[in-house]
């Protein structure tokens, strides 16, 4: 499923940034600068998921999700740079299904929003390494007892197909292929530093890995779970 993303924010720089993130992931994103042409577009097609600054010129963040409320549930996460608690709870009252405050990072800002269109529009699908860890093979991300583990997007991906593969060991340009296709331009080294970033990250003892092996002269192979 592609999914529409708008962003009304009336700072540019920071309205640029979170699209540039958000398009890193597929996502169609369309950007308003002010209250006034949020509110009018709420009259047309509606997007997967709105995020919406507070403190907006002409009308505010708080006008524009009350207009909405009016005909719609989809999910917004409202920006703010207020912390007081007065602002935050009226915002849930009308509707938010999520708040971030600035300042706040863009990578916890995409996550937020993966997990609420999962939430929203279909139940994730899991792909089990363990008991304890699993991908989420919609947003290609890795979690060990629901707390995400900060892997790249390629890395989830090689794993997956590791585990996938379960006994069979995969050389690099096998990886490679499985993984990415052939028109994916990269070299088995490619591979080994994505390897050695996955056991960085999973492996109780990454100098002596059990879910993610080697089998020296031939390639890379899924253990099982710890």
């Amino acid at each position: 499923m592609s999914y529409s993303i708008w962003i009304v924010e009336d700072e540019k720089s920071i309205s640029d940034i979170i699209k540039a993130y958000l398009e890193k992931e597929s996502y169609s994103v369309t950007q308003f600068m002010d209250g006034l042409s949020a509110m009018n577009a709420l009259e047309g097609e509606l997007p997967s998921l709105m995020i919406l600054d507070i403190n907006l010129p002409i009308y505010g963040g708080q006008d524009i999700l009350k207009k909405l409320r009016e005909s719609s549930d989809l999910p917004v996460i409202m920006l703010t740079s207020l912390s007081d608690e007065v602002s935050r709870i009226k915002g849930f009252e009308l509707g938010v299904d999520d708040y971030v405050t600035k300042p706040y990072s863009n990578i916890e800002l995409v996550h937020r929003v993966k997990r609420i269109l999962i939430r929203t529009y279909g139940k994730a699908e899991q792909l089990k390494i363990s008991k304890e860890l699993y991908i989420d093979t919609k947003t290609y991300e890795l979690f060990f007892n629901d707390n995400r583990i900060d892997l790249t997007t390629n890395e989830v991906r090689v794993l997956m197909t590791l585990v996938k593969e379960k006994g069979r060991v995969l050389s690099r340009e096998q990886v490679i292929e499985l993984t990415f296709g052939y028109a994916y331009e990269a070299t088995p080294r490619n591979i080994d530093t994505y390897i050695k970033n996955i056991r960085q990250k999973i492996e109780i003892d990454p100098k002596s890995p059990e879910i993610v092996r080697t089998k020296y002269g031939i390639g890379y192979y899924y253990g099982g779970g710890l």
